[in-house]
């Protein structure tokens, strides 16, 4: 462990995975650290001004495959491993066999829990087994949002810290100060891969509730790959009705690859709202990103996504949404329009919050305590 003030438990050598992610970025260093300090000793490391970053140097990276392995390899240069995500492919087995090498070697675990249902997975049978092995074996349990905490304390008995996702847009993308309406209001909708928590109905009611916006353009994003052969979750029947209104000129169907940054935080600011079409999930980063760029968020009722940020919420169910409701919301999204102020100073402190919170949870669980 690397030194600290008096009176201060010592810095613990943190390792996040995974560590090359934007949300591990931005909860694990500070806004100027990512500037003025040097890469930290330890992938994902905690960086907090005033404290030494430690010894030169870089550990090997995590992998999931020779989990346990890699544990008892470099036991002795950490002492927090903190899971994020990434580990859906990993047996109970295999998942259990990686808490019991940090056990014996006395490293404590840390988890975040951000998808308590996943949107990657139809049979959520294994992620739920999965859940329960890390919440059974974490000294300490974090999530994003209140309603989270309350469902982990119902399943696992385990009281979660709750600290709010971080901003996803960099500093200068959230300073930027967005002008009036101008034009037609533009309503956004990323399928992307098609992820098995894409609820097609919500997509085939939102082309028919656009229409309730006479003036509104639906602009659709696809990835190309769910038009190659071989992809493994083609819907044929729903890009044929995406492409029928795109060829008549009342929706604007983009194929193509993933967004590269900057391109997205300037697609996502062009919108006056986006569109959730989701049948399940916990956490959402588009979430965040909207709110980043302050254009309004449509998404059904269920999952915490009201609980991240304010959101234009619709009713959803068994037999798929309901189209007024579904209309309303899109609605008051329009007509509330984006928001011109900046969010930069308030998103940037609320991610040194959460850096400092971070930091005393880990110093903690190092210490031997148990949250």
């Amino acid at each position: 462990m690397t030194r600290s003030a008096p009176g201060e438990r010592p810095r613990p050598r943190v390792v996040h995975v995974p560590d090359a992610h934007a949300y591990v970025e931005h909860v694990s260093r500070l806004p100027e650290d990512v500037s003025v300090r040097p890469a930290p000793a330890v992938p994902g490391a905690t960086a907090v001004p005033g404290v030494p970053s430690g010894p030169a140097g870089r550990l090997p990276r995590f992998s999931w495959e020779d989990g346990p392995q890699w544990v008892r390899a470099h036991a002795a240069e950490f002492d927090v491993l903190h899971v994020h995500f990434g580990f859906e492919r990993l047996s109970v087995a295999e998942l259990t066999a990686l808490v019991a090498a940090l056990a014996e070697a006395g490293r404590a675990l840390v988890w975040t829990a951000h998808d308590l249902t996943n949107p990657h997975l139809v049979d959520q049978a294994l992620h739920e087994q999965q859940l329960a092995v890390l919440a059974e074996h974490a000294a300490a349990v974090l999530t994003l949002t209140p309603g989270a905490a309350e469902e982990i304390r119902r399943r696992w008995g385990r009281v979660a810290t709750v600290v709010p996702h971080p901003h996803l847009a960099p500093a200068e993308v959230m300073a930027r100060v967005r002008p009036g309406t101008r034009g037609a209001p533009v309503v956004g909708l990323h399928l992307g891969l098609l992820r098995p928590s894409t609820d097609r109905r919500v997509v085939l009611a939102l082309l028919d509730a656009v229409t309730e916006l006479p003036t509104a353009t639906l602009r659709v994003h696809l990835r190309e790959e769910v038009l190659a052969a071989g992809f493994p979750r083609p819907d044929r029947e729903l890009v044929r009705e995406l492409h029928r209104p795109s060829r008549a000129g009342r929706v604007d169907l983009r194929v193509g690859g993933r967004l590269p940054e900057p391109a997205l935080w300037d697609e996502l600011s062009s919108l006056s709202a986006l569109v959730l079409p989701y049948r399940w999930g916990t956490h959402s980063g588009w979430v965040e990103s909207c709110y980043d760029v302050g254009t309004p968020v449509v998404a059904p009722e269920s999952g915490r996504w009201s609980e991240q940020q304010p959101v234009h919420t619709f009713r959803s169910g068994p037999s798929g949404p309901d189209r007024a409701s579904l209309v309303d919301a899109l609605r008051r999204a329009v007509a509330a329009g984006p928001r011109r102020s900046s969010v930069a100073s308030e998103r940037l402190s609320g991610r040194t919050r959460g850096v400092v919170e971070h930091d005393r949870v880990h110093r903690l669980v190092a210490a031997g305590d148990r949250l």
